[in-house]
């Protein structure tokens, strides 16, 4: 390989793990964990407990919202 090709491929790894150092650190950002969260559990509690939820433990209204909450709490811990 010449020097021209060599520089070329180590450009490019660098520039490559720049681009998923910056992603990373974006991704996991304490507001945007939380922003994931919060809509993570805000579909869960819109679409309700799956049936066999309900016949395994009972009345949904009493414990799937505070279950929401508790996963919520270690969520964005």
């Amino acid at each position: 390989m010449n020097s021209n090709k060599v520089t070329a491929i180590a450009t490019s790894v660098i520039a490559v793990s720049l681009l998923g150092f910056i992603f990373n650190s974006t991704y996991n950002s304490p507001e945007n964990i939380e922003k994931r969260c919060y809509a993570k559990y805000k579909r869960r509690l819109e679409k309700g407990p799956s049936l066999s939820e309900v016949e395994t433990k009972g009345d949904p209204t009493i414990w799937f919202p505070r279950r929401q909450e508790y996963l919520y709490s270690k969520c964005i811990k």
